[in-house]
């Protein structure tokens, strides 16, 4: 408070100052009269001013008081220089305005201000009636734009104290958040202190696991991980004695090494410890166990091998279970103090990933070498490459197969020979689209053979989460598969064309005698040779299934793409079969909507769909059951399906139904005849429509085939669709 005063006296000397010289310059310009009262004025002006300011100096309690007079003796004179020396022609009216407005930087006391400022503008109308004893001057402009200039002086000096006074609370409120802030961050200086002092501690400790870290390094191998860890505790803590051990969970037994810290030579010693299911329980806790001769944890035994008092026990755990545990020994009570037991806490822990990561080293080297073993005795190439195309294994078959000399080093480009082979472009194709498994025919001419030999290449993408880490290929010689697939195609097509001629004629002579050509026919004979007719007929359905599968397997079928509407074939088809539904006592339903999309697609190979799979839900659906058809449009693909309420298909079988010549009772009996090769066709056509056929069955609660045809095929690929090729998978 002392200070703020002492600050303002020199504002305030100088506005009293501008008074004096005011009031010596009137004391110039005035009468003689008026001379011989202003000496007297100004004498007591300047009495009384210094004794204010004294008083506010000297005692701060009284400052309210003393500025409160100082600033009436200050309007005092003012008033007292303007009677003397015109009234309202007095060039000193504007000591007013001095007066309203540089007090205002000096007084803490709005309301005083705001009072005193608007008490200026009566006492000087005051002042000039005094001087010409008439109001007529309030009619006076120059007195009206003085008044104006002072209250608006007055106003100004009132808002500019209570500016300075907000700013003063601020700038109090300022310093009191520095001084807090002062005591804060001295508060958290200590803190950090403090904490810098533990980060120290810690920083050499850590620097002490990373030399643990940096020796165990150099080998992955058990023995030698465990020596090193050994070792490397031995330097780190004053224990006479410290030991490694991992626990044989079977035979409640701790096995390991341990070394007498103060011998030389120091070597390793091998021991054991027998534990009680009691022991185990309490390594399975985790807890440093600090104890004097006991038989807890076989401090007992330790004490007959060490002959030492004291034992600590850490425990080394691995995901929640005990693999063994520390042991340091000595005959001092306080050997190890509490911010050792938490570094070896922090040293047991890295230990046992060190140890974890040994044994599983170990495992995998054991598991490389008997893989090896086993490819090399299987009879199929294999190659496995990482993501980026470069050698991880190849097994010597595949070495063979590629006519290499010896299999390339891991981590090596594929060799020229196999990047001009068409395995290169699969290989390439799946590191570009990882997306599933691919399958190719290849031919090569292995090592030792002049003859091409074919190859089924499947490759398969190693993923990690969505990550590429490899490509397994495997190699599997079918040149002889091939070729007899190509001499039993063969077969069949010339088994199926000589057939066929024996089984017109006997259809027409047949068909002869029925129409009563060849004379009258008993009701017997009808009998027979309408069997003859249907078994015949029968026969045709299977000599054309034969053909049929034949010419799809040659690539003689190409697909013929026009517009569809899926239920007029529907309907066609179950009209066509309306008859045999009859005859079989099965009720054909059709629930097909009308307002399906036309599609681009061949109607007759749609039909054959359609009809094999109604035929076969007829074949094996019981009398008085029932097959349905239904279809719907589920974005880019249609689905039909065919439901019925025979037999039902055994879950094991139900994917191998669609292989060929496949039949579920395969037996020389079975009651259902035919082929195998019905669904076999289906799913060649319907796969190369761009769609996928499957089936849902349970035995006994019949069965329902599901069949997907895609809604955008386009004239260009009528040419690409034949049956030579693998088909292109949809998901639907």
């Amino acid at each position: 408070m002392h200070s703020q005063a002492s600050s303002k006296i020199p504002l305030i000397l100088t506005h009293k100052g501008v008074l004096l010289l005011s009031a010596l310059i009137a004391m110039w310009l005035t009468n003689a009269r008026a001379l011989r009262i202003f000496p007297w004025l100004l004498g007591g002006f300047v009495f009384f001013s210094f004794c204010l300011i004294f008083l506010w100096q000297r005692w701060p309690r009284y400052q309210r008081g003393a500025l409160a007079l100082n600033y009436a003796l200050d309007m005092s004179l003012t008033l007292l220089l303007i009677r003397f020396s015109g009234g309202l022609s007095s060039p000193f009216w504007m000591l007013i305005l001095i007066q309203v407005l540089l007090p205002a930087f000096y007084f803490p006391w709005p309301a005083f201000i705001w009072f005193g400022a608007f008490l200026s503008g009566p006492l000087y109308t005051l002042t000039i009636w005094s001087h010409s004893r008439s109001l007529a001057f309030l009619r006076d402009p120059l007195f009206l734009t003085q008044y104006a200039l002072i209250f608006v002086g007055a106003i100004v000096g009132a808002l500019a104290v209570q500016q300075i006074i907000e700013a003063q609370e601020r700038e109090k409120q300022l310093r009191n958040t520095l001084a807090t802030r002062e005591a804060d961050l001295a508060a958290q200086t200590k803190q950090l202190q403090r904490t810098a002092s533990d980060l120290g501690e810690r920083v050499l400790q850590l620097r002490a696991l990373q030399e643990v870290a940096r020796s165990l390094t150099v080998t992955l191998d058990l023995k030698e991980t465990n020596r090193a860890l050994i070792r490397r505790l031995s330097t780190i803590t004053d224990a006479r004695h410290v030991a490694l051990m991992l626990l044989q969970q079977e035979d409640r037994l701790l096995v390991g090494s341990w070394l007498d810290t103060k011998s030389k030579p120091r070597r390793l010693i091998p021991i054991s410890l027998a534990l009680t299911e009691k022991d185990i329980q309490s390594l399975s806790m985790g807890v440093l166990v600090f104890s004097p001769v006991s038989q807890e944890l076989g401090f007992d035994q330790l004490h007959n091998l060490w002959s030492v008092k004291y034992f600590l026990c850490v425990p080394l755990m691995l995901r929640g279970e005990p693999m063994g545990a520390l042991y340091l020994g000595d005959n001092r009570r306080d050997f190890v103090s509490e911010q050792e037991r938490q570094f070896l806490e922090s040293f047991a822990y890295f230990a046992s990933t060190a140890i974890e990561n040994a044994q599983l080293y170990q495992t995998i080297s054991d598991k490389k070498q008997e893989l090896e073993t086993i490819l090399s005795g299987i009879g199929d190439g294999v190659l496995v490459v990482d993501g980026d195309l470069r050698v991880v294994l190849m097994n010597p078959v595949a070495t063979r197969i590629f006519n290499l000399s010896s299999p390339p080093p891991s981590g090596a480009s594929l060799p020229e020979p196999i990047r001009k082979e068409p395995i290169y472009e699969l290989l390439d194709e799946i590191r570009r689209s990882p997306d599933g498994s691919r399958m190719q025919e290849i031919e090569l001419a292995p090592r030792g053979s002049d003859q091409l030999r074919t190859y089924q290449a499947l490759a398969t993408p190693l993923m990690v989460g969505n990550t590429l880490q490899g490509i397994a290929t495997v190699l599997r010689d079918i040149t002889t598969q091939k070729e007899l697939e190509r001499m039993k195609s063969n077969f069949l097509s010339v088994v199926s064309h000589e057939l066929r001629t024996p089984l017109h004629a006997i259809k027409g002579f047949v068909n002869i005698i029925l129409m009563g050509k060849t004379g009258p026919v008993t009701e017997i004979q009808r009998d027979f040779l309408e069997t003859v007719q249907e078994q015949t007929n029968n026969l045709q359905r299977l000599i054309d299934d034969l053909l049929e599968f034949s010419r799809l397997e040659s690539g003689r079928v190409t697909l013929r793409l026009q517009p569809v509407d899926i239920p007029v074939v529907i309907e066609a088809v179950l009209d066509k079969l309306s008859l045999s539904a009859q005859s079989a006592q099965v009720t054909l339903m059709n629930h097909t909507p009308d307002d399906l999309p036309s599609i681009l697609a061949d109607p007759w190979r749609l039909e054959q769909v359609v009809t094999n799979l109604v035929d076969n839900a007829i074949k094996f659906t019981p009398a008085q059951g029932r097959v349905t058809v239904t279809a719907e449009d589920i974005g880019d693909f249609i689905q039909v399906a065919v439901a019925d309420t025979g037999i039902g298909i055994p879950q094991e079988q139900q994917e191998r139904i669609f292989d060929r010549f496949y039949q579920v009772d395969s037996g020389a009996n079975r009651q259902y005849k035919g082929t195998g090769l019905g669904l076999t066709i289906c799913r060649h056509i319907v796969e190369h429509h761009r769609g996928r056929i499957w089936v849902e069955s349970e035995p006994g609660q019949g069965a329902t085939f599901y069949f997907t045809i895609y809604k955008h095929l386009e004239d260009s690929d009528i040419g690409s669709l034949d049956f030579t090729t693998l088909p292109q998978q949809n998901a639907t």
